[in-house]
């Protein structure tokens, strides 16, 4: 699916687990420059 974000700048907060981490695997097989934001520590290192 072209959802035309190939270039486009995204933020995902709480992207880094669960539904969060799905989105932002969405955004990148979609091209789009992201940036995650996660405050659980433990979460981040996966």
């Amino acid at each position: 699916m072209d959802l035309e974000l190939a270039g486009k700048s995204v933020i995902v907060t709480g992207g880094a687990s669960n539904i969060g981490r799905a989105i932002t695997l969405g955004f990148a097989r979609e091209g789009a420059n992201i940036t995650v934001a996660e405050l659980d520590v433990e979460q981040q290192k996966r």
